[in-house]
C-alpha cells in the first residue's frame, strides 16, 4: 500500500521522486512493485511504465538506450541517450514515468553517474 500511495501521490502533485526498496532475497519486494505498478497503472492511462532488470543489461551506461527507446521509440547509444535523457527530464512538457529498477544494485560502477542520474532526473525542477 505504501508504495502505491507514495507513487499515486506524486503523480498527483505533478512531482518527481524515487523510492528504493530493499530486503533479503524472497521477502516479495519483486512482486509487491509488480502488484503496486497494476494499481497504480490502472488510475493513470496516460502512464507511461518502464521496468528494467539490471541483470539484462551487460553495462550500466545500457540502462539509457533502453529507457529512451521505450520514451521516443529510438535506438541510440548509451552515451548519446544519456544526453538526449538529459535534455528529455530538463523540459517542463514531458509524459508521467513510472521508472521501476529491479536488481539496482548491479548498475553500480566506482564513479556512480548512472545511479546518479537515476536518482536526480525526477527531482529536476519542470
Amino acid at each position: 500500500a505504501v508504495v502505491s500511495t507514495q507513487s499515486t501521490g506524486k503523480l498527483e502533485e505533478k512531482s518527481g521522486g524515487c523510492m528504493y526498496i530493499s530486503g533479503v532475497p524472497g521477502t516479495g519486494k519483486t512482486a509487491t512493485v509488480q502488484d503496486a505498478i497494476r494499481h497504480i497503472a490502472d488510475g493513470y492511462k496516460d502512464l507511461q511504465v518502464i521496468q528494467v532488470n539490471g541483470m539484462k543489461l551487460s553495462d550500466p551506461k545500457q540502462l539509457y538506450s533502453l529507457i529512451y527507446r521505450h520514451l521516443e521509440e529510438k535506438a541510440v547509444t548509451p552515451d548519446h541517450a544519456n544526453l538526449l535523457l538529459s535534455e528529455y527530464f530538463g523540459r517542463s512538457e514531458k509524459k508521467s514515468i513510472l521508472l521501476v529498477v529491479d536488481e539496482l544494485d548491479l548498475l553500480w560502477t566506482r564513479k556512480q553517474h548512472v545511479m546518479y542520474n537515476l536518482f536526480d532526473w525526477p527531482n529536476r525542477p519542470n
